[in-house]
This record gives C-alpha cells, structure tokens and sequence, in this order.
C-alpha cells in the first residue's frame, strides 16, 4: 500500500491541492502500518468498525472526527468488484 502526505499538515486542515511537491513524501505502508492506522483511527472516532460503518450507512456521525476518521478507514477497503 503506497501513500502520500504533505510535510507538515494536519487531520484538522483544509484540503490543499496546490501543494509544494518539495513538501510531498511518498510512504510504502506494510499491513501492520494499515492495522496501526486504522485502530488508531477507531480510537479516535471513540467506536468500533461496525460502529462506524453504521454511522457512514446512516450519514449520521457522532463527530466531525469521527466521520473524518470513516474516510480514512474506509479508503484502506479493498475495492468494489
């Protein structure tokens, strides 16, 4: 799994797209990396995956984190066949 940040940026940023490609690293994640990040994530948003699935299927979050926290677990998900 490959991914990319900007050096620097927080969760609690807006996005930017203009971003200096001095400041992009790119980061080879291994699935003990992907495990981390996602049980991080669920601490986080203060639930579990089914929790959060829940809340993604309802559109009703119990926080901004937390409905920041499903986009960023649930881009770890394999694709859609």
């Amino acid at each position: 799994m490959t991914a990319v940040t900007v050096a620097g940026r927080t969760l609690d940023e807006p996005p930017s797209y203009a971003a200096d490609p001095a400041e992009i690293e790119v980061v080879h994640l291994s699935d003990g990396d992907v495990d981390e990040l996602v049980s991080g994530a669920l601490d986080a948003a203060g639930c579990t995956r089914e929790e959060l699935d829940q809340q993604a299927a309802t559109g009703d979050f119990t926080s901004e984190l937390a409905r920041r926290m499903w986009f960023l677990v649930s881009s770890f998900d394999p694709p859609a066949e």
